[in-house]
């Protein structure tokens, strides 16, 4: 009835705008939405993060090399989000178009 190629481009499209919008949600939310947003945020603003290899070898090394890198950036706490936001939608999105769309 439809075309395989159209169905795959709707499907790409659909996935890509999901993506879009749960990345507009996270990215776009107050720091006291969210169980651990605010305390993530409090630790983004006090704790000193060296900028050096010593972060990667603490627990939670991802997220103290994540922070650390925005950090001395000079990121603020909505951009901190949104950035954060970025990396887990766009994980999240590939993800759902490798397990449903192919």
């Amino acid at each position: 009835m439809y075309d395989d190629k159209i169905v795959a481009d709707v499907k790409l499209i659909t996935a890509n705008l999901m993506g879009f919008a749960l990345f507009l949600v996270m990215s776009l939310r107050h720091h006291s939405v969210g169980v651990d947003t605010g305390q993530y945020l409090f630790r983004y603003n006090h704790v000193i993060y060296p900028l050096n290899f010593d972060i990667f070898l603490r627990e939670e090394w991802i997220y103290h090399g994540f922070a650390s890198i925005l950090k001395n950036l000079g990121i603020s706490e909505q951009g901190y989000l949104a950035i954060y936001a970025f990396v887990v939608t766009f994980i999240l999105t590939r993800f759902f178009l490798q397990i449903f769309y192919q």
